[in-house]
């Protein structure tokens, strides 16, 4: 591929999404509790999570067409999730409830003073999706294809069905899993955490980590480094993607995954690699601005007035 990528017409999806979708309680704490203390949340709430579920948010959010083919369980973390898809307006024509299983909960502590959280999660009791149990059809069915690396084996099942069909697989890894490899060979942009990164090249290079991904097959790749910014490789040119600092960084939960929806966005309006990567870094800095991963996910609209205010035209 080659961006500006011209995403084919006959499709009914921009995106379609593939990948885990969780239910995250997020919580504002002073400090990290110690062994058997009970402490006082500053803040709580309860929002829709998981890497490809949000992406699909910002997506949705931004006016264009998400849908989600992946799987909840049939309990109350399940329905909570697909009300907020609901909610949202991504489709879930893909999606496969299994029943009297448990769905991904994730329990997020935020650091009040930085924004900065620890998070434990879970897969409940879903089995490893395979392809034969999901609706594959549905990796035809969308311009981009985005996995997480969630449910392995179906997502290379489902970039091989993407790719087949004209479009385009984006893979947010943020962490290096069995079969990553394997999947980076059918990836056309993959912009990854810089935990998969040095996992992954045992060094923090970022230039030659970029280099050696797109020898693995991607066209187009990228780091993420939090507040540090990005990094990409557009060809043979590699560029550094400053921060957006933002006040007050309420929350970083969910930034990577908001980062990720945003370039699904950049990429199917046109863009140049390093101006989508660009759009990505802002409006995960807005995110930050409140709590939960998706609370604080802006419009297209606000979007590109944040990016003017800063001297970039959009």
């Amino acid at each position: 591929m080659k961006l500006p990528w011209r995403p084919p017409r006959d499709r009914e999806f921009d995106v379609v999404g593939m990948g885990c979708a969780a239910m995250d309680v997020v919580a504002v704490v002073e400090r990290l509790p110690q062994l058997d203390e009970k402490i006082h949340a500053l803040a709580m709430d309860r929002q829709g999570g998981g890497p490809v579920g949000t992406a699909l948010t910002v997506v949705a959010r931004m006016g264009l067409r998400a849908a989600f083919a992946g799987q909840v369980g049939d309990d109350f973390a399940g329905r909570f999730i697909i009300e907020e898809f609901e909610r949202e307006g991504v489709n879930l024509q893909g999606e496969v409830v299994h029943p009297d299983t448990q769905s991904q909960i994730s329990l997020i502590l935020v650091d009040r003073a930085t924004g900065k959280r620890t998070a434990v999660s879970g897969r409940g009791e879903l089995a490893e999706a395979v392809c034969d149990r999901l609706r594959h059809e549905m990796a035809r069915r969308g311009k981009i294809l985005h996995v997480d690396g969630y449910d392995m084996d179906a997502a290379i099942c489902f970039a091989d069905e993407c790719k087949a069909a004209g479009g385009i697989v984006v893979y947010d890894a943020g962490s290096v899993k069995e079969g990553s490899v394997e999947l980076l060979a059918r990836t056309d942009v993959a912009v990854v955490s810089r935990v998969f990164a040095e996992k992954m090249f045992g060094h923090d290079d970022w230039e030659a980590a970029c280099r050696a991904l797109v020898e693995m097959g991607p066209s187009y790749a990228g780091v993420t480094r939090g507040e540090e910014g990005a990094v990409g490789l557009d060809g043979e040119t590699f560029f550094e993607v400053p921060p957006f600092p933002v006040e007050p960084v309420v929350d970083t939960t969910g930034a990577g995954d908001v980062f990720h929806g945003a370039l699904d966005v950049a990429i199917l309006k046109g863009w140049d690699f390093k101006k989508c990567m660009t759009f990505g870094s802002a409006v995960a800095a807005m995110k930050c601005r409140h709590l939960g991963g998706r609370a604080g996910i802006p419009t297209f609209e606000e979007a590109r007035a944040f990016l003017k205010e800063r001297g970039f035209k959009f």
